[in-house]
Parts: C-alpha cells; sequence; structure tokens
C-alpha cells in the first residue's frame, strides 16, 4: 500500500510514524520525504510510505492508527504513488 501524510518537518516526526507502523506489525518498503517543494511552506513536508500489507483489514488498521496519533494519512492509488501529486 502507498500513503501519503504532510508533516511538520520536525526532530521525531519520521520516527512516530514508522514506529506507528511497526506497532501494527507492518513492514516498510519505501519512505519518500518531500521536503522542498513548490508551494510548501518551509517547516511542512510531505511523507510517502511504501507498506507491505495482506489485504484491507491490514490498510485500515494503518490508516486508523496513523490517524490516532494525530497524522492524517492518505492512501495513494498507483498513479498518485509514482509522482508527488498537487
Amino acid at each position: 500500500m502507498h500513503i501519503r501524510v504532510k508533516i511538520n518537518d520536525e526532530l521525531g516526526v519520521l520516527e512516530r510514524i514508522c514506529g506507528t507502523i511497526g506497532e501494527q506489525g507492518r513492514n516498510i518498503i519505501e519512505i519518500y520525504h518531500h521536503q522542498l517543494l513548490r508551494g510548501f511552506p518551509i517547516k511542512l513536508a510531505e511523507l510517502d510510505a511504501v507498506v507491505e500489507t495482506c489485504n484491507a483489514q491490514h490498510v485500515n488498521e494503518i490508516i486508523g492508527a496513523l490517524d490516532a496519533a494525530g497524522f492524517k494519512p492518505r492512501p495513494l492509488g498507483r498513479t498518485e504513488a509514482k509522482g508527488r501529486t498537487a
């Protein structure tokens, strides 16, 4: 599964996201940190993660855990995951 999270670009945020996913028993395959994007304030970034899942329940668990941790995750389709969308 591909997910995107808009984050405050500050110490510990990446660790919290990875920890939250790990607590769900899921494996992170890839992480993309988009920091200097046109149209974003300096302290904001986007984080894309590719996470191993087996079914829709796993996806819902990850989305729910990230949401409960204060993040606003958004699942991405295959086209969106290949390149940043506005």
